[in-house]
């Protein structure tokens, strides 16, 4: 990877080149997997990179990026970090930008460390482009990630507004009017921009602070585009949490980039709750172009 290039422009490069704003989430479940892989493989993590590898090959000509929930891989411990790391370097030399899914948080030397290794260093780098990290702890939390990202070239996503129903619970209270008024999640809305502008570079199109908002809020996605133009968003919610293609649409901006819609069980089992199917390959190729051109059709209307 050069070191020097902006991971915003690689990003809409990305988007242009494939024609397509969809993030792939891989969140690998063993009882899940089609069962020959099962079968054929000597342990779970091997019949995860397994169906890895392949559900990367079917998806990297089709989508921009490909998201990985680390949780889902630390559960095996060593090996399943060891096949994270695999995975996300085949999906790099496939051409999507991977993003690491960690929502990490903590403060001073912890969260340098925690940065180190999800980004990299320049001694050792990582088959990330982007990680995801929470905000809780404020700018302390975060400014040792975008730090790192700016050193290495990469990318932060910072929880904005997320999909789940009870994040209301602290996102939508409102702030006194001294504090300017609003709501919490408006509030790190503005915190994004601003730590964003602190850290972009001059030749960036976008900062390389970035934003999750969630697809099951549309009105406040509408609401959060406009607050933040300049940002990239990483959309989650659409599919399997209710949300649809249309709801998604809003988080684009005016020329209809800067969004990443992220799929991951309507996309990596696309079959539902039931077995695999024989043709389980033609099934995951199928929904991705599926999924392109509905959210195709969703941003023509106003566009």
């Amino acid at each position: 990877m050069d070191l020097n290039a902006s991971f915003a422009n690689r990003l809409t490069q990305r988007c242009r080149k494939v024609g397509s704003h969809l993030c792939v989430g891989f969140d690998p479940r063993p009882d899940r997997i089609p069962s020959e892989l099962i079968a054929a493989s000597s342990s779970e993590t091997t019949a995860i990179a397994d169906f890895g590898r392949a559900v990367i090959d079917l998806v990297g000509p089709l989508s921009a990026a490909i998201k990985f929930q680390s949780a889902f891989f630390e559960v095996f411990g060593t090996s399943g970090l060891q096949v994270m790391d695999e995975l996300a370097a085949h999906a790099q030399a496939c051409g999507l930008i991977t993003i690491a899914d960690i929502k990490r948080a903590d403060i001073g030397s912890t969260a340098e460390a925690y940065a180190r290794a999800s980004l990299g260093t320049g001694h050792k780098n990582t088959a990330f482009d982007a990680i995801t990290v929470n905000p809780w702890f404020g700018s302390d939390g975060v400014m040792p990630f975008f730090k790192r990202a700016a050193t290495m070239g990469k990318g932060v996503f910072v929880l904005v507004r997320t999909s789940n129903p009870s994040s209301a619970e602290l996102l939508e209270l409102p702030l006194s009017e001294s504090s300017g008024g609003g709501k919490v999640f408006e509030r790190v809305a503005e915190l994004v921009k601003e730590w964003g502008n602190s850290m972009r570079r001059s030749d960036e199109e976008s900062p390389l602070v970035a934003a999750v908002v969630g697809a099951t809020h549309a009105e406040e996605l509408e609401h959060l585009r406009a607050m933040m133009p300049n940002t990239w968003f990483l959309v989650p919610g659409v599919g399997a949490q209710g949300a649809t293609m249309a709801d998604a649409a809003h988080a684009f901006d005016s020329e209809g980039s800067r969004a990443l819609v992220a799929l991951s069980r309507g996309i990596t089992e696309p079959w539902g709750k039931g077995p695999a199917p024989i043709a389980w390959k033609s099934a995951i190729e199928s929904a991705v172009k599926q999924w392109n051109r509905e959210l195709d059709d969703a941003r023509k209307p106003s566009r």
